[in-house]
């Protein structure tokens, strides 16, 4: 007995140290990742002349100038860091340089101007510029990228223009750009974003991280470094239309009464898929489903916004954010697990589903029986967690209906092989 209580105490050291060394690690830090700004354009006034009337200019966002009224790109949003515009020019050829009367020439160059929250910059050398912007050498046809850097991050895009230096009457006499055979086309305007992500092996082709937020008991989730998913939870990386699933862990004791449930997927919205739509196929309390459960009509929202993008955000429960949703009850007790599943539709992408029938022993349900599970095993003996009634089903191996030693030791045998 002295060498059981001895190894359940080394196991759970063992599970305690592996506890906070993933703590340490579960959650990266909040990374600038790019975000592409919708284009709309080129409307009919974009491609114009500079105010010295001879240079060619894109607008891409131009409220300012008789005649050259253009709102190509969205004025609001967050922008951080930069704004970027990749560009193709066609129509130069390999001319690369305006030539004087003298023979004089000088380079071709393009560059960002415009205001953005609180920056400006209308060229070098200009007074109101707050920031500094560095040209782009034209050297002929082909695509390129001209940045306009931000100081200060902002939410308002007053003016935005791909301003150049080549001379229009170099191809035209008439100096209508028109008429020039030059043209500029705008094939990707975008700005940094801060990204936050609770696995930093995020898998390719993910357009969305699912993960439950909200509040259960005294801890607070909403996938953030500030505040991540617990140990054991379950996020989803939707990448197309699939069914999913996303878990939360519950590791304080849990609660007796909720305000504020929510599954949310930032990344995913209408606003990026016409079609969207997601629906709730069930609610799991403490492994049990939620008998009857029905979303109603303010429940999911598939544009929601906070401060940034656009997501979608499906309400369980919400006290706190207006809508009024209770399709859960105040009164829920969660002492070990909420999961939700899901199916997302309308992106026009296959996707991959993430929901699992577990193996036997996978009490983690991670997808795979290993030391963690018995691990966990050991600190459920020692009264240190919970399990809710799927994972004791999974973890009663010999179906005694108990979780313990020779539970642990059927799950070490699988390890072993």
């Amino acid at each position: 007995m002295k060498n059981f209580k001895r190894i359940i105490a080394a196991v759970s050291a063992a599970a305690l140290a592996a506890t906070a060394m993933f703590s340490a690690v579960s959650v990266s830090a909040a990374d600038m990742v790019e975000k592409e700004l919708a284009y709309s354009g080129p409307s009919e006034k974009a491609f114009a002349l500079e105010n010295d009337g001879v240079s060619f200019r894109m607008n891409l966002l131009n409220e300012w100038s008789t005649g050259q009224e253009t709102a190509d790109i969205e004025k609001t949003g967050s922008f951080q860091e930069k704004i970027a515009v990749t560009f193709t020019v066609d129509g130069l050829g390999e001319n690369s340089a305006n030539i004087a009367e003298d023979g004089t020439e000088t380079p071709y160059e393009a560059y960002i101007s415009g205001m953005v929250g609180s920056n400006v910059y209308w060229g070098e050398g200009n007074s109101d510029n707050t920031v500094e912007n560095e040209a782009v050498a034209i050297e002929g046809d082909g695509t390129y990228t001209a940045e306009f850097l931000l100081a200060d991050p902002a939410d308002t895009i007053l003016c935005l223009i791909l301003s150049t230096n080549i001379n229009v009457y170099q191809y035209t006499e008439t100096g209508k750009p028109a008429d020039s055979g030059i043209t500029f086309s705008i094939d990707k305007v975008t700005t940094m974003e801060e990204g936050s992500v609770t696995n930093p092996d995020v898998p390719d082709g993910t357009i969305g991280t699912a993960a439950l937020v909200g509040a259960i008991g005294a801890t607070q989730v909403w996938n953030t470094e500030k505040n991540p998913l617990t140990d054991g939870s379950k996020a989803a990386y939707v990448n197309g239309d699939a069914q999913y699933e996303v878990v939360w862990n519950v590791t304080d004791g849990g609660t007796d009464t909720v305000e504020f449930l929510a599954v949310q997927i930032p990344g995913l919205s209408s606003d990026k898929y016409a079609d969207l739509a997601v629906t709730v196929d069930g609610v799991y309390v403490d492994g049990k489903e939620v008998e009857g459960y029905t979303t109603s009509a303010d429940a999911i929202n598939l544009a929601y916004t906070e401060g940034g993008p656009a997501c979608t955000r499906i309400y369980l429960i919400d006290g706190w954010a207006g809508t009024g949703v209770a399709d859960i009850a105040a009164d829920t007790a969660i002492t070990s697990s909420l999961k939700v599943v899901f199916t997302v539709s309308g992106t026009g992408i296959e996707g991959t589903s993430n929901v699992s029938n577990y193996d036997k022993g996978d009490i983690t349900r991670d997808g795979k029986v290993n030391l963690y599970d018995a691990i966990e095993i050991a600190k459920y003996m020692m009264n240190m967690i919970k399990l809710d009634e799927e994972q004791l089903s999974l973890g009663d191996m010999n179906g005694d209906g108990k979780v313990n030693l020779y539970d642990a030791i059927a799950v070490c045998n699988i390890i072993m092989g």
